[in-house]
């Protein structure tokens, strides 16, 4: 078969495999697109769906607040009204101030523990009275658990919500503090009122049962330890809040039972997993086609060397960058001795294992920049883009032939073989490719001659 036909006929199943290949992807591009058009309408629901999930749990979350800080509130109300009655009546006598407290908490009147008036940061009075005078005369500004809270009221004039806390008197509970101010509008204590943690903590649980979400409260100060609730994770993507009391909470929120999947997510999932299957598939099988025609154009089938058609564009590539860069580039051209003989005595199968070998040592002995290739039955060329002189070119011969020996010594079959190993540079010995391999066909012929003892 001439060289025309064969380029023919390997151009013929290009064509073949070509068509084929896009027949697939037609089929693949058009139902890429009409799944594609159904996941983005199906992708666009369960956001849709999602978008109304959210708002719908945040106004839930505000009917919760609303009603938790209904509580707050009345306190904050509570301690301010008597606060002002303290502030303006200082003598008031301890039965008249129990009385008064004792009608002014009404509703809330289950929630609190104590409700104190500070003169500065020092208990002056503690409702009710008999279960904490133990505590009237104490600085809180000298305890380290309210020490903080304490002086950010009386700096800042903010009114805060701590808690829970340690309590002085045992126990634990949600303080509501805020500033009393004099007829001049500076700095004259405190009123605070202490709410029962437990209690607190149960309506607050209620109230977020009653509007359908599950919360998880953290302080400020103990971030890792939710104070109220379960603990949410990230992976559940709750709605984060921090919009109590001067941002003294963090609250994370979802809806009860966590967000509803999308009645499309399994069926779009395994949609999705088909078609990724199916692409992924496909993709690869065109992948590897593509190349292994590029590969088996390029590479001989027996050596996985580089076969003469890829020498053909090498050869081109070379000769244009020596001419730019002036630099040469060198030629071995080898040729197995005795290579009849091993067909004859052993076959033309075991003929071609010795030309594998062959192959797989070349690969072995080449270095990176150095190009190999099989140019014919028993023929290899390796090409060396840059060399400087002929003594580069005959050291990198010898190193060949040293490492051939070793690796023929240690085959039975292959020690019956010997390389020889012709050189030439371009363009010292050719203006052409072409004449530069046949000047270093002929030196590899001299060398054979001499093998022979010629």
């Amino acid at each position: 078969m001439t060289d025309i036909k064969r380029k023919a006929k390997i151009a013929d199943n290009m064509h073949l495999q070509f068509k084929l290949i896009s027949a697939i992807m037609k089929v693949l591009f058009i139902f890429i697109s009409v799944m594609g058009v159904s996941l983005m309408g199906a992708e666009q629901l369960k956001q849709n769906n999602r978008h109304n999930e959210i708002l719908h749990t945040q106004q839930q979350y505000f009917l919760f607040k609303s009603n938790v800080e209904n509580i707050m509130n009345k306190a904050v109300n509570l301690i301010k009204g008597y606060g002002a009655l303290y502030n303006t009546y200082p003598d008031i006598s301890i039965e008249d101030s129990e009385q008064y407290m004792l009608e002014l908490t009404g509703e809330i009147k289950p929630y609190v523990r104590n409700i104190g008036i500070l003169r500065d940061t020092t208990i002056i009075y503690n409702y009710p009275y008999e279960e904490n005078k133990s505590t009237i005369g104490a600085d809180l500004a000298l305890i380290e658990s309210q020490k903080e809270n304490i002086l950010r009221v009386k700096n800042e004039l903010v009114t805060l919500l701590v808690g829970p806390i340690d309590l002085i008197q045992g126990g634990s509970g949600y303080i509501v503090r805020t500033p009393l101010l004099n007829r001049d509008g500076d700095y004259w204590g405190q009123a605070s009122i202490v709410l029962k943690a437990d209690k607190i903590n149960q309506s607050i649980l209620e109230y977020a049962e009653d509007f359908n979400i599950e919360i998880c409260i953290f302080s400020n100060k103990e971030e890792q330890v939710p104070i109220i609730g379960n603990l949410i994770t990230q992976e559940e993507s709750p709605l984060f809040f921090d919009d109590f009391y001067n941002q003294e909470w963090q609250l994370y929120v979802i809806p009860t039972g966590g967000w509803h999947s999308d009645p499309f997510r399994l069926p779009i999932l395994l949609i999705g997993f088909f078609i990724a299957t199916a692409i992924s598939y496909i993709s690869i099988l065109y992948q590897k086609t593509e190349y292994k025609l590029g590969y088996a154009l390029t590479h001989d089938i027996l050596t996985d060397l580089y076969n003469r058609r890829y020498l053909e564009v090498v050869q081109t590539t070379l000769k244009d960058k020596s001419e730019k860069t002036k630099k040469n580039f060198g030629l071995l051209h080898m040729d197995v001795d005795n290579f009849k003989y091993i067909n004859d005595t052993f076959g033309h199968l075991k003929g071609d294992d010795v030309l594998k070998h062959i192959g797989t040592t070349i690969k072995r002995i080449t270095r990176k920049d150095e190009l190999a290739f099989r140019i014919g039955g028993d023929e290899f060329l390796v090409m060396i883009p840059e060399i400087s002189n002929e003594n580069e070119l005959y050291a990198m011969r010898k190193r060949f032939e040293s490492d051939f020996e070793k690796e023929f010594q240690e085959d039975e079959i292959m020690s019956h073989i010997q390389m020889s190993i012709g050189v030439a540079i371009y363009p010292k010995e050719g203006k052409d490719f072409d004449s530069v391999l046949k000047q270093a066909d002929k030196d590899m012929y001299k060398q054979k001659r001499s093998h022979k003892g010629l």
